[in-house]
């Protein structure tokens, strides 16, 4: 085999890919949250979220992954003003090298019964104190917790009288 060709099989090609989605949570009682956490397989549990499509905004794509995992609608979820989390991550596969960005909003529902996609397993509703004891991604959990402390702040801001 000519080793310029052998070279150029092995290259590795860069890829980025931006997805986005939302950190959900229902109030049982006022200051008592659940979020949701869709299981992807035996191995473990993230929030909904995928692929921003061209042209589409970070909201719009946001709300279509929520609508496809979920069933959830737009019309279902109110966004939280001043929350945005992040991850960045590398997956290799053969030849490819992608660097993923996620990006995360924070939205309410009052909607519990949700309607899964055929790629996820399950789906649970977690109190905030359950969810390091989940199987996901460390970033996911710190989001999932930024989220809580986030709120719970908003929270106690919205009941200070002046």
């Amino acid at each position: 085999m000519d080793q310029t060709k052998s070279q150029e099989s092995e290259r590795i090609k860069i890829k980025r890919e931006i997805s986005t989605g939302f950190i959900i949570f229902h109030e049982q009682t006022k200051g008592q949250r659940n979020f949701l956490l869709l299981k992807h397989s035996k191995h473990y549990w993230n929030a909904a979220k995928g692929h921003v499509e061209k042209g589409e905004s970070l909201i719009a794509a946001a709300f279509r992954e929520i609508n496809e995992e979920t069933g959830l609608k737009q019309k279902d979820l109110k966004i939280i003003p001043g929350f945005k989390a992040a991850s960045l991550y590398l997956i290799k596969r053969k030849n490819l090298l992608i660097k993923k960005r996620v990006i995360f909003f924070l939205a309410q529902t009052n909607k519990i019964q949700i309607k899964i996609s055929k790629e996820h397993q399950g789906y649970g509703w977690f109190n905030p104190d359950k969810i390091d004891a989940i199987p996901t991604f460390n970033d996911v959990k710190n989001h999932f917790l930024r989220a809580e402390k986030f709120l719970a702040k908003r929270q106690k801001l919205s009941t200070i009288k002046l």
